[in-house]
């Protein structure tokens, strides 16, 4: 009987840390599906100048870039960020390439088209990626929306991407190269995100760009997260 217990306790730990591991895998992010894009698989390191300024911005992300790190850099337009229409306020994001893993980290996610790239934001390509399910009311019910112009910061931009998400808070953003938005009027930089693939020691990470960055004489602060939004710690402002 005493062998049959441990047995039972055995197999119940093993039991147990199965569901701790699945549960993690399944809070840190998505898996591969089909045509779907594996998205869910990066801790983040946002970063935070000061001043907040837009080409300080891109220096920065040039520089980290060139290290080797993912770098993605959002604002919105001046003085509020954009919205589709009064029906359908959903608001537009200025993103670079990269956006896919701080938008799309919590499941499945498929896409139509293509999602913008280097050289969209690099040339600042009127072009934009929309979600599915906004696309009937975007376009007066149709669905077959590729390659269509929607029009958004006063000009005309082409629908590169369709994409389907089953997260239902982000089924509905538009996505534009944040360059594009510059040529037309004031943009603002909300954030400036490090995305590192899983297994990088996060807080080791924060401190050699935070310490790099100081070098290169930015004044910034740093949060960052483990696991998809998991605060795991943060940097401050030097005095």
């Amino acid at each position: 009987m005493r062998g049959l217990s441990n047995s039972c306790l055995e197999a119940c730990a093993v039991l147990t840390l199965m569901a701790v591991l699945m549960f993690s895998a399944s809070s840190c992010g998505g898996q591969k599906n089909g045509s779907s894009e594996d998205a869910g698989d990066y801790s983040h390191i946002d970063i935070q100048l000061y001043p907040n300024d837009y080409e300080d911005a891109f220096a920065v992300k040039d520089l980290l870039t060139g290290l080797g790190y993912i770098v993605v850099v959002g604002g919105s337009s001046e003085p509020d960020p954009v919205e589709l229409s009064m029906e359908n306020p959903s608001p537009v994001h200025l993103v670079t390439e990269d956006y896919e893993c701080i938008f799309f980290q919590d499941g499945d996610l498929s896409i139509e088209g293509r999602q913008i790239n280097k050289q969209d934001v690099d040339s600042g390509n009127n072009v934009c990626v929309v979600g599915r399910d906004a696309a009937p009311t975007l376009f007066e019910g149709r669905e077959d929306v590729l390659n269509m112009e929607l029009e958004l910061l006063g000009d005309r931009f082409r629908v590169i991407g369709v994409y389907e998400y089953e997260d239902e808070s982000s089924a509905l953003f538009t996505f534009v190269p944040i360059t594009a938005a510059k040529k037309m009027g004031d943009v603002r930089i909300d954030y400036i995100t490090v995305c590192l693939e899983r297994g990088k020691d996060v807080r080791a990470e924060a401190k050699a760009i935070y310490d790099l960055l100081k070098e290169e004489g930015y004044d910034v602060s740093m949060n960052y997260y483990d696991c998809y939004d998991r605060p795991a710690g943060s940097i401050p402002r030097a005095d």
